[in-house]
């Protein structure tokens, strides 16, 4: 996947970004873990998410963003990240 660069910076991205908005709804954590997966293979590393993505305000944290931490961990950092 072709990557860009951030604005002014020096950060590059994927061209493609993937929305977050969805995860822990309409993708349950396994599917939402296989999604991931086929995005960062493909060359992704560009997620849109928000701390009001499926939140859950009894709980006070965002669903999406819990997940997306989870699998950040099982799945460790991408090298080009650090």
């Amino acid at each position: 996947m072709k990557q860009i660069k951030l604005g002014n910076t020096d950060l590059e991205v994927s061209e493609i970004c993937l929305g977050a908005d969805g995860i822990g709804s309409k993708l349950p954590r396994e599917l939402a873990f296989q999604v991931l997966d086929r995005f960062r293979e493909g060359g992704g590393n560009f997620i849109d998410t928000a701390n009001i993505y499926v939140r859950d305000f009894a709980a006070g944290y965002s669903l999406s963003e819990r997940i997306l931490g989870e699998y950040l961990r099982s799945r460790g950092k991408d090298s080009s990240e650090s």
